[in-house]
């Protein structure tokens, strides 16, 4: 095997201003931009996982998430339902995994989904009507369901092909792009190239050089980390190879609006709590399995998903940037999708109206060549609508709007999950 296929690069065209040591703006094809476009798709908790392998010599803190990362880490397994509760949250499945498979490189070392059936799916009829995409479950005649099927054509799954014509993410027809230091992503022009020296106040470009930069997995993971920490990720990546953490956090509570936007027909939930509290400020809060559930399953939102859920409450290195480019490139402009998890994280208390769950695929399976017979198999249920820790007991208060406690996750660092 060849070493561009064991260490893949993508190619860059950086324009550079030596004097500031600043990156003006970068040209790159499709590939470059379908990888910064996969970063919005990574759950939270995958981001924080990968933060933490790959930049073990320092602490990157992504709001609270670290935190309740490392809260599912020291729970023992004895506290949750089963071992594929803690498996699933400590490695959030996506519905953009397989799509994102297809990037030329990528960050996320995640493995392709797997579909496990009873070891006696041939022998019993009751062991042959489901599956499950974990290898610690258990059949109902009480056997782990670790024998491995391979499955074609997923039908159901729109996350699984090719991309878009050709991409991944944006169009294959599109050959060029433009992405400004603060990850503006548009597609080349020449009006926008002098538009942008423009406002940039570069009149004479004597002074700007331009070179070819190979990308390799290090630096993305660099670009990745400064997407939180950098208002200049690209030459804080490219030219310093580390963040400047220059970036300004700033939290507030989001428009009444976000919180009251709903559907007349949508029932309030609450979580009942004790908030044990000194001098104005929250302790600790004790609590239980639903308000636990509604925390760990944050680590399952995609990053695009959380940003537009807490709305304009947290200004946070440059995801905004980012995540507006990616809406105007998109191939249905103006659309807004829902956040849609696997199928595995729909809990007793919903998260928000603007999360919801993908329908488990049924898939067929020919048993016998002779008789024709066939084999209905489905998502194992033992997950559905069911708590993912257990043995925690609360008494009552009700909380904020769950939206005010995403933002304050994406923006704060002082919450704690434990026992």
């Amino acid at each position: 095997m060849s070493a561009t296929l064991k260490n893949p690069v993508i190619k860059l065209k950086l324009l550079i201003d030596e004097e500031k040591n600043k990156v003006v703006f970068v040209e790159a094809g499709k590939d470059f931009v379908d990888l910064l476009f996969s970063f919005l798709t990574l759950p939270m908790g995958t981001i924080v996982r990968l933060l933490e392998m790959y930049k073990k010599s320092q602490k990157i803190a992504i709001g609270c998430f670290n935190n309740i990362d490392a809260s599912v880490v020291s729970m023992g397994i004895e506290h949750f339902r089963t071992e594929a509760c803690k498996q699933m949250l400590l490695y959030p499945g996506s519905l953009n995994h397989e799509k994102c498979r297809n990037l030329k490189l990528r960050v996320d070392d995640s493995e392709a989904t797997k579909y496990f059936v009873c070891p006696k799916f041939v022998e019993r009829e009751q062991c042959s009507e489901r599956y499950s995409n974990f290898n610690t479950s258990r059949c109902s005649c009480g056997v782990l369901m670790n024998e491995v099927i391979q499955l074609d054509g997923r039908g159901g799954l729109a996350s699984v092909g090719n991309g878009v014509e050709g991409g991944v993410f944006v169009r294959s027809d599109h050959t060029s792009f433009m992405i400004t230091d603060d990850l503006k992503v548009e597609v080349t022009s020449v009006r926008l190239t002098l538009n942008v020296l423009k406002d940039l106040g570069y009149v004479d470009c004597e002074k700007l050089v331009e070179k070819i930069r190979d990308v390799n997995l290090e630096e993305v993971v660099t670009l990745l980390e400064c997407l939180f920490t950098s208002d200049s990720p690209l030459t804080d990546t490219f030219l310093k190879k580390k963040s400047s953490y220059s970036t300004k956090r700033i939290q507030k509570l989001p428009s009444p609006g976000l919180c009251e936007d709903r559907e007349e027909s949508t029932p309030v939930q609450t979580i009942p709590l004790n908030v044990i509290k000194r001098e104005g400020n929250i302790l600790f809060v004790e609590c239980g399995d639903d308000f636990v559930d509604l925390l760990f399953t944050f680590l399952a939102i995609p990053l695009k998903s959380a940003w537009g859920i807490a709305g304009d409450g947290i200004i946070l290195g440059c995801i905004g940037n980012l995540c507006k480019s990616f809406k105007d490139l998109s191939v249905v402009p103006g659309r807004e999708a829902k956040c849609v998890l696997p199928h595995y994280y729909k809990c007793q208390m919903q998260l928000f109206d603007a999360v919801t769950t993908h329908k488990p695929p049924t898939f067929y399976l020919c048993l016998s060549f002779i008789t024709g017979n066939m084999g209905n198999y489905y998502y194992l249920s033992e997950y559905s609508s069911k708590p993912f820790v257990s043995g925690m007991t609360v008494s009552s208060i009700d909380p904020n709007p769950k939206v005010v406690l995403l933002t304050l996750l994406m923006s704060q660092q002082h919450l704690v999950v434990a026992l």
